[in-house]
Order: C-alpha cells, then structure tokens, then sequence
C-alpha cells in the first residue's frame, strides 16, 4: 500500500450494481430455479429500480453540465442502469401487483403495452450508450433527455399514485 492510499477502498464498477442485484436473485430465487415468490420479486424489483434511480441520477448533472463530462464514469452508470432495468422486468410475476408495491394493476393488463415500453427504454438506453462511448457530449445531453423522458412515461402509465 502507498504511503497516500486509503487503507479501505470503496466496491465500485459496473459490477458492483449487478453483484447487489445478483446477491439478491441468489437469496430469494430465481426465474430459471425456483419461482419467485410475490414478496419477493417485489422487493427485488424495489430494489433494481432505487439503483437504476440513483445510477441514472448521477448522470443528470454531467448532462446539465454540473459536473464535467466524464466517459468513463458516464460508462460504467449506463452500464449498471442497462443491466439492471433488463433485470426488473423479471420481477412481474402474477399477483405482485398486490402488498408494499407502487407497480400499477395496469401492467398485468395490458401487458403488450408494458413490454412496449420496456423496449422503448431499452432502445433509449443504447442510444445512450453510443452517445457516451462516442464521447459525444451534445449527443449525451440529449440522450439522457430521451432516455429520463421514457422512464417517465413508463411511470405515467404503469406506477400506482
């Protein structure tokens, strides 16, 4: 160790969110093991969206331009956002539209609809992605936009109030 190095250093990278993640999928279940039960996969799903929450957050102030563009930070949060919100579609199953939950019955309804969006923000999330491996700020900026503008329409449409 360097004499200015801290003795502890912080878990981070793009795998620390899928780690948090995973540690939670191997500790209720999993789709491919055992069915997840329906308090289950709402905790999970709770817990994949307050980390895209606050990954994707962190992305707003280098678009605003608070914070400098950074590509390789702004790499590893769309990395994390990416995998996680690919994730949280895992997290629907049957019933869990009732209990600790802001998921709207509207999901199990029209699901065609709710898989639509979903792939809108996958679409989003990749264009965003471009933008940041191009190092493309202005594309960023607006790509952040986009991509903040299909999660809000997800949640306009299928979040309980």
């Amino acid at each position: 160790m360097r004499p200015n190095e801290p003795r502890h250093r912080r878990a981070s990278g793009p795998g620390m969110a899928l780690a948090v993640v995973a540690a939670l999928v191997a500790a209720f279940g999993t789709v491919q093991g055992e069915p997840l039960t329906v308090d289950d996969a709402i905790k999970l799903r709770r817990a994949a969206f307050a980390l895209q929450g606050q990954y994707f957050g962190q992305l707003k102030p280098m678009a605003a331009g608070a914070v400098a563009f950074d590509t390789r930070r702004a790499d590893a949060l769309v990395t994390r956002v990416t995998a996680l919100s690919q994730m949280a579609a895992e997290f629907f199953p049957a019933g869990s539209d009732q209990g600790n939950t802001k998921a709207s019955a509207a999901i199990w309804q029209r699901p065609d609809d709710f898989a639509q969006r979903e792939r809108a923000l996958q679409t989003e999330l990749a264009a965003l992605a471009r933008s940041v491996q191009a190092s493309d700020e202005n594309a960023f900026k607006s790509a952040v936009a986009t991509t903040s503008a299909a999660c809000k329409a997800c949640h306009e449409d299928f979040r309980a109030r």
